[in-house]
């Protein structure tokens, strides 16, 4: 075992809310991202715990969808949306499965993924890549690289570039994907999933009082 399998195994147990690696679940978990990471895996889980599988939600009707993203903003509109993804999908090869991208250059790959979801943000679609496509660039997550830095995966240089390589060389896909989010959760602060930003204060009222 590599010394980044290892490090992958201890952080799976140590960072319960990493955002999930598997490319549909990815996917799924993309629509969560206006919540707090702990919410977000909250309502990711119920929903793993509600359906089958990916493609029990497909044919799940919107209400029943919508109720259980209720937290979310737009409920209703984002289970639409995860409904019409993963339809999306289906119709391409008749399963809810993404393996077929493997037979395609990374820029194939990218615009297929892209014509699934048009609200899909860079870094989910360049994640799904790395766990999918050997060879896949790295996505942008300064958290991760931080993480890594800390754990001595990296030194001095293009932090990206070392990371990248050794990922490459001792990882598959699937593992190099679950290792770079749970550096990303260990960090705390990740680029898919952000706390909601606080409502402004009202600003208080200058001046005399009246008599």
């Amino acid at each position: 075992n590599s010394e980044l399998l290892a490090l992958l195994r201890q952080l799976q147990k140590s960072c319960p809310h990493a955002a999930p690696a598997a490319p549909l679940d990815q996917l799924a978990f993309s629509i969560l991202q206006d919540l707090p990471r702990s919410e977000a895996m909250a309502i990711f889980r119920k929903l793993q715990a509600t359906f089958v599988d990916w493609n029990d939600l497909r044919v799940a009707r919107r209400a029943e969808l919508a109720r259980l993203l209720d937290p979310l903003p737009d409920a209703d509109e984002r289970a639409l949306r995860l409904r019409t993804l993963l339809g999306k999908l289906f119709e391409l090869r008749g399963s809810m499965d993404l393996s077929f991208l493997t037979e395609m250059k990374t820029t194939e790959a990218r615009r297929q993924i892209q014509a699934l979801d048009k609200g899909l943000s860079r870094i989910t679609v360049d994640t799904v890549l790395l766990a999918i496509c050997p060879g896949a660039p790295l996505p942008n997550l300064p958290g991760a690289l931080r993480s890594a830095r800390k754990h001595g995966l990296t030194g001095r240089g293009d932090a990206r570039q070392q990371l990248q390589k050794r990922l490459q060389s001792e990882l598959s896909p699937a593992d190099a994907a679950a290792l770079l989010l749970c550096l990303d959760a260990l960090a705390g602060d990740s680029g898919r999933s952000r706390k909601r930003p606080a409502a402004p204060a009202k600003a208080k009222r200058k001046g005399k009082k009246r008599a």
